[in-house]
């Protein structure tokens, strides 16, 4: 791809991070933020807790069983991704909320019935919501930015999509030690449920409110 920022005059000012959200990017960036929050948030569940729930709850030994339903998480969010590129990106940011709510359902019940197929389940449709969910809220708001203010506005996205996939996947890791691996999971599978599912309220009252304004 051609480069669309200007050359720095010096090589290390080329290397020095920078974040930065132009103007027009703010308020969609922050109505975005709750949609790739919910999607890194259940990110970090699966790749965090995932090996460990299937090993230690389910009984799972098998690495390769074990790879293949975290890698389907991967797999379908990358196809489901795919597949819906050519969408509008406030409607694939929509069906990616919508998918990734009845993917989170299927975790918690899975995990509640320690039943190893809707697990299994849980991993391909959430990873299904995960790619569209983030995709197209990252370019709503990408969209936004000048090309030479992509570069920081890219930044910004990933500094607070990694932020929701770090920090609760730490705060797991500490409460595992202190309530449980199953508590923990669940809890954290009904709290990105909870955002998915506000998120989707949200955009949904938004969207009739824009409605009646067009009206």
């Amino acid at each position: 791809l051609p480069e669309t920022s200007p050359r720095q005059p010096c090589g290390q000012l080329s290397l020095r991070p920078r974040i930065s959200v132009p103007a027009a990017a703010r308020q969609p960036l922050l109505r975005a933020a709750p949609t790739m929050a919910s999607t890194w948030v259940l990110g970090g569940l699966m790749l965090s807790i995932g090996g460990s729930v299937l090993g230690t709850l389910f009984g799972e030994t098998n690495h390769a069983v074990v790879g293949l339903v975290i890698g389907s998480f991967a797999a379908a969010g990358a196809s489901a991704s795919v597949v819906l590129r050519d969408l509008p990106p406030r409607r694939m940011a929509r069906i990616g909320t919508m998918t990734l709510i009845v993917g989170v359902t299927l975790f918690v019940i899975g995990l509640a019935a320690t039943s190893l197929p809707v697990f299994a389940l849980s991993a391909v449709v959430a990873g299904a919501g995960f790619g569209p969910g983030f995709l197209g809220a990252f370019r709503e708001v990408s969209l936004l930015a000048e090309p030479h203010e992509r570069a920081g506005l890219v930044s910004a996205i990933f500094a607070v999509s990694y932020l929701a996939f770090s920090i609760p996947a730490l705060i797991a890791g500490i409460a595992i030690t202190q309530v449980g691996l199953r508590p923990t999971a669940l809890v954290y599978g009904v709290v990105v449920g909870a955002i998915a599912l506000a998120t989707f309220g949200h955009e949904s009252y938004a969207m009739r409110r824009r409605a009646k304004v067009g009206e």
